[in-house]
């Protein structure tokens, strides 16, 4: 196997959104050796300047921006990344469900695979 992370997880509750409960799992990206780019990739500094200058050169213009969270991209890599999860973090119906009790090694963890890149704007 290729270098193993931990995973966890973080839960919050969200009272402005639809969906109040929210449960992320998250790659510890200090564990990894990812020998390619995996950054999230976003608008360079002259493609922001030419915006603003069309926005204030023309006349009558009108300009919206917003902040956009929770937003992530699902990039593909090209390596996978193994991540370790503690069986004990994971509730009982996804086990049962997902059949995971037989996929647990002798110290109480699973390892899972991930092959796209979950990178926050």
């Amino acid at each position: 196997m290729k270098d193993v992370t931990y995973g966890s997880f973080s839960c919050d509750i969200k009272q402005n959104k639809e969906e109040v409960h929210q449960t992320r799992l998250m790659m510890g990206g200090d564990k990894i050796n990812y020998p390619d780019n995996c950054g999230t990739p976003t608008a360079d500094m002259l493609v922001a300047k030419m915006l603003m200058n069309s926005v204030v050169s023309t006349k009558g213009a009108r300009f919206m921006t917003m902040d956009i969270s929770n937003f992530y991209l699902m990039t593909p890599l090209k390596r996978p990344e193994f991540i370790r999860i503690k069986i004990s973090d994971i509730p009982d119906e996804i086990i049962k469900e997902y059949k995971l009790h037989n996929k647990v090694t002798k110290n109480g963890s699973m390892v899972t695979v991930a092959t796209i890149a979950l990178g926050s704007i």
